[in-house]
């Protein structure tokens, strides 16, 4: 997308180029996705992105998350740092009947699925890693990652006990 606008025209905010030309992408958010990993896997995204992922990954190792639920953990913090996704994900979630619709369309899973990811008592929820807003017609306040794991998540670590350590501090 930014090849395609020019990294200036993303970082300067040409809101309505971004967004037609994010209406006229074909392809799904769920192969973004999967693009991007494949894009951070490969180096071609910053370190800040790598790591990341990495931290995805510990977390969901730590919080026994689905895959799928940690793949919408990675996509909420793609938000907060890649501004084109997240511009796609707020059309996707403006144009939804609803969240669950939304997430289902942007992981590529079922309804009922999604549905399970975004409840109350979602692994994601009662962990606190993420906090869901129904109401909210932007994504990442519907999809709202938690301010202590904002912080660790971008911080390079090792294991799991290094991301427990980072979250929980001295014993």
């Amino acid at each position: 997308l930014a090849r395609d606008l020019g990294d200036n025209a993303v970082r300067r905010g040409k809101g309505k180029q971004v967004k037609a030309l994010l209406r006229s992408r074909s392809e799904s958010l769920g192969e973004v996705i999967v693009s991007l990993e494949r894009h951070v896997a490969k180096g071609r995204f910053s370190d800040r992105m790598g790591v990341i992922l990495r931290n995805t990954g510990l977390l969901a190792e730590m919080f026994k998350l689905e895959e799928a639920e940690a793949r919408l953990l990675f996509a909420a913090f793609v938000c907060q740092t890649y501004a084109p996704f997240d511009l796609f994900a707020d059309g996707l979630l403006s144009r939804s009947k609803s969240l669950a619709h939304a997430v289902s369309c942007l992981m590529g899973v079922d309804e009922y699925v999604a549905a399970r990811i975004c409840a109350q008592d979602s692994p994601l929820a009662c962990s606190g890693l993420v906090a869901f807003d129904r109401s909210s017609r932007l994504f990442m306040s519907a999809v709202a990652t938690s301010n202590s794991i904002d912080h660790v998540i971008q911080d390079a670590h090792g294991s799991v006990e290094a991301i427990r350590a980072a979250l929980l501090g001295p014993a």
